[in-house]
């Protein structure tokens, strides 16, 4: 009996020390977060206000996907910047017809430093299109590795669990610049309109007397100057190509490379 005993006390103590395991193992997945900064706020029409994307993790991670969307109608995002979490930069991409942003980024696998704690994974720069409110948020389905994802440093798992948007009010002759201190400095200035004080006659242009209007004249024989119109949009071949910042090729190349390495598929 006392062998019995004893042996049931074993069993016992590594089921506990098993059921430990795998239970800080589940606590550690589930340990990451996007939020905006600031989530709410005001601004004026024509005025220009930056979000920063923070990541929130408790165990290291060694790359991430930010996709946010917001009211193209509203908001016009002007640039996308990778922040100071991971260095390398993989996709990043704004699509003004559709109201998308997507940031994604990750550690230097020649030399990787994976990343825990709070910090600025990118920064969005919006201006304020019209009067009117709006609310952003980010693409995030609960166990979906299509979306907003971050992935974790060892089993490069997806070990994003909760994301928070937010929600801005757009005034005209707003005083209150608390999203930026640019915001109430950014608007159009109006041009001011000169006046006449009462009772002052309007001058009127005068020409010197004797003096003649001169005629623009051309060289005999030379052709007469056919006024050209440039090609629309600008630039040789009438405006800039579309695409993105990378190549096809290379960003087939970095996007494979990052995803072998962190173990998703996005």
């Amino acid at each position: 009996m006392p062998n019995m005993s004893l042996n049931k006390k074993i069993i016992l103590i590594l089921v506990l020390l098993f059921s430990g395991f795998f239970v800080t193992k589940t606590q550690a997945l589930a340990g990451a977060s996007f939020s905006l900064s600031p989530s709410t706020g005001v601004c004026i029409p024509g005025g220009t206000f930056n979000l920063k994307i923070i990541l929130n993790t408790d165990t290291p991670s060694s790359g991430a996907t930010a996709k946010i969307n917001y009211d193209p109608a509203v908001l016009e995002a002007q640039t996308l910047t990778n922040g100071t979490i991971f260095p390398i930069e993989i996709v990043n991409s704004i699509n003004s017809a559709t109201g998308k942003i997507r940031l994604d980024a990750g550690v230097n696998f020649a030399n990787p430093s994976n990343f825990t704690g709070s910090g600025t994974f990118g920064t969005i720069k919006f201006k304020v299109l019209r009067v009117g409110s709006t609310s952003l948020s980010f693409d995030f389905t609960a166990g979906s590795t299509k979306d907003s994802n971050v992935a974790h440093a060892e089993t490069h798992q997806d070990i994003l669990t909760s994301t928070s948007g937010g929600s801005y009010t757009f005034t005209e002759n707003n005083t209150d610049s608390s999203l930026d201190p640019s915001c109430a400095t950014n608007a159009p200035t109006p041009t001011p309109t000169p006046t006449t004080p009462p009772g002052a006659p309007t001058p009127t242009p005068t020409t010197a007397p004797g003096v003649p209007t001169p005629t623009p004249t051309t060289a005999p024989g030379a052709p007469t100057p056919t006024p050209t119109t440039p090609p629309a949009g600008g630039g040789a071949a009438g405006g800039a190509p579309e695409g993105g910042i990378l190549g096809p090729t290379v960003f087939v190349t970095l996007l494979s490379l990052f995803l072998i390495g962190a173990g998703l598929v996005l």
